[in-house]
Formats: C-alpha cells, sequence, structure tokens
C-alpha cells in the first residue's frame, strides 16, 4: 500500500462525508473548514495503522464525535444532530465505496477498504463535483455588480430594496436549509416567527424571519426568507447571501 494514496483516498471519502452531512443537516459550513477536517480525518485513519485502538468501534466514534465539529453547532442539541448527520453519511458513502470497491474486484482487509485504480477515480471525481458549485459561483460573481434590486411582498404591500450581494454573509433557516436575508424593515418585525441562529462579532444571537408571499431579485423569483432588523445597513437595505446567486442569474 502506498501510504500517499491511502491518505488521499482518506481525504477525498472524509471531504464527500462532510459535504454530505451538511446537506442532512441543511447547514452549510465553510469549504475551508470542511477541508480542514477532511485532512484532520485522514490523519486519524493514518493514526489508527499505528494504533490499533483507533481502528475499533470506540476509536472510529471518538473520530466521529470529533469531525461532528466540522458542521455549524449552536447548542449540544445541534451537537448531536450534526453527530447523527455524520454517522448516516458515513454509512452512506462508505457502503457506497464498498459495493464500488466489490464490484471491481476489491474488499475489505484488515480494516481497510481496498479498491483498484477506478475506485479512486471515481471518488476523486465525485469530490470535484461536490465542492465545485460554490467555487464556480464565487467566480461567477466577480466582475459582476454587487448591488441588487430586491422586490418583497407580503401581506399584500411591496417593500422595494436596495440590495447587496454579500460573500460572507451565510444566514440560513436550520430546518429547511434556506438562505436568509436581512433586511431593514422594522415594521414587518412583529411578523416575523421563524427562529434563525446568526453569528455576530458580539457572540451567537437569535434572529427571527418571516416568509414572503413573493421575493424577487433583479426581476427573478426567489424562495429566500428575510428576516427583518431594525438596524441600518451600511450601503445597502438587505443584504443577500451569495449561495442565491446562482439561483437568480
Amino acid at each position: 500500500m502506498y501510504i500517499e494514496l491511502f491518505i488521499l483516498d482518506n481525504f477525498v471519502m472524509d471531504a464527500l462525508l462532510l459535504r454530505l452531512a451538511c446537506a442532512l443537516c441543511a447547514a452549510p459550513a465553510r469549504l475551508s473548514r470542511l477541508l480542514l477536517f477532511s485532512l484532520l480525518g485522514s490523519a486519524l485513519a493514518f493514526a489508527s495503522l499505528l494504533f490499533a485502538p483507533l481502528a475499533s468501534l470506540p476509536g472510529k466514534l471518538i473520530c466521529a464525535m470529533l469531525m461532528a465539529l466540522a458542521l455549524p453547532v449552536y447548542s449540544f442539541g445541534s451537537y448531536l444532530r450534526a453527530l447523527g448527520c455524520v454517522l448516516a453519511s458515513a454509512l452512506l458513502v462508505g457502503g457506497l465505496a464498498l459495493l464500488l470497491a466489490l464490484a471491481d474486484g476489491g474488499g475489505m482487509s484488515g480494516g481497510v477498504l481496498m479498491g483498484a485504480w477506478k475506485l479512486r477515480t471515481a471518488l476523486i471525481v465525485a469530490g470535484v463535483a461536490a465542492f465545485a458549485p460554490p467555487v464556480v459561483r464565487h467566480l461567477r460573481m466577480k466582475g459582476q455588480t454587487r448591488c441588487a434590486k430586491v422586490l418583497l411582498v407580503f401581506a399584500g404591500k411591496e417593500h422595494r430594496l436596495r440590495g447587496l450581494w454579500d460573500t460572507g454573509a451565510r444566514l440560513y433557516e436550520p430546518v429547511s436549509g434556506r438562505p436568509v436575508i436581512a433586511a431593514h424593515l422594522p415594521a414587518l418585525a412583529d411578523e416575523a416567527k421563524i427562529p434563525v441562529p446568526a453569528s455576530t462579532v458580539s457572540g451567537e444571537t437569535m434572529l427571527y424571519a418571516l416568509k414572503p408571499d413573493a421575493l424577487f431579485i433583479d426581476g427573478r423569483a426567489s424562495d429566500a426568507l428575510v428576516a427583518p432588523i431594525g438596524a441600518q445597513l451600511r450601503g445597502a437595505e438587505a443584504i443577500i447571501p451569495y449561495r442565491i446567486f446562482g439561483e437568480v442569474r
């Protein structure tokens, strides 16, 4: 076994596992954070070759508990949810990799999945496909205007706002996974009932969002939620998460 290929295989599988866990949790995480924890996972896999207890069931559970920290965690309950998604993703990704290995004459040997080059190629292609969309969206935004016209319809009234695309805005509703636009709409604050966890420079807080009757960004419909806030926004009336960019362009 070439140790560098062993580390590469585990890195790609861990990256796919965490990407799938984020989807199951409807909790997007930064690409750099996912890659960092994927590297940690491959290091733990290598360590299990030297330290046998890490390859045992309790050892693997401890590794999964560490990997769950790659997902956004706001409370003990959200951590348990993240851990459950990581374990479910491990079953799905590991099971699929095992089936591919068996189909190509490979299998398990000493607790290690053995497969031919076709399995490695499939894993790398899947990894690139899983992480390509956010990179493509980021490249598409380069050279594009950062401003957008937002039209929100709620309770029969129209609200027109000047929006700003923000690559650092990552608000989302944790149950549905929908992105959330923060907008200076104090008149609608009492209508917002959907809790949205948020991180600020001063710590963790809770915003409340509403589902518009209709929402258009630069004339195109969006299913994003809107969190009315009383504070004035610098240079805009609404902050639009850049993950919406590909949906309305």
